[in-house]
């Protein structure tokens, strides 16, 4: 039977929020308030990762640029992760033969295409990165690789899809099922912040 376009966006919607949470996760910051992908509407998933390109820009010792830094990247890989689980879910942009997207992802996703991308161009810039440039474009595209890297990882994809299969089956997964999730996978968690 083949799948609606609707049920297609359904989805990748749920497969773009489980990613945004399993990397938050990742990166020290579990989804606050749960993952959403309620079917006819947007998917949500919060982090207290609130960065703001004031806030880099305006960082003031060595020790606030090191940590508005780290928590830039962190905010980045988030946002990124949505738009890289569809890719990986769908096989968007992916090389013949290789195992990374090939360029840059701006994909967006099916509720509304930019949201992510813009957030992601504006923590670049803020950090001086100029994506026109060949040298904004390695720094991005490493934190993409990376952030690629992260969802592939074999415990981290199955978590990924048990959170996507359970937000397809009821459209909402609580912050502590999404603990369990972790948990039984073991995918491991890094903290953004300077110890």
């Amino acid at each position: 039977m083949k799948m609606r376009d609707t049920d297609l966006n359904h989805m990748l919607t749920c497969y773009h929020e489980a990613g945004h949470g399993v990397v938050a996760h990742y990166w020290g910051e579990n989804p606050r308030g749960g993952i959403r992908a309620i079917r006819g509407t947007r998917g949500s998933c919060s982090t207290t990762i609130y960065i703001t390109p004031d806030m880099i820009r305006s960082a003031g010792t060595d020790l606030d640029r090191e940590w508005v830094t780290r928590a830039a990247k962190a905010a980045v890989s988030i946002y990124w992760a949505g738009l890289l689980t569809e890719c990986k879910y769908y096989g968007f942009r992916i090389p013949r033969g290789g195992d990374r997207p090939d360029k840059l992802v701006w994909l967006g996703d099916a509720a509304d295409p930019t949201e992510d991308v813009h957030k992601i161009k504006e923590i670049f810039k803020a950090l001086g990165h100029n994506l026109r440039t060949k040298a904004g474009k390695a720094y991005a595209m490493s934190l993409q690789n990376e952030t690629w890297d992260v969802i592939s990882e074999e415990r981290t994809w199955r978590a990924i899809q048990d959170i996507a299969g359970r937000l397809l089956e009821k459209g909402e997964v609580s912050e502590s099922e999404a603990d369990g999730v972790f948990e039984k996978y073991r995918v491991p968690a890094e903290w953004y912040g300077v110890e």
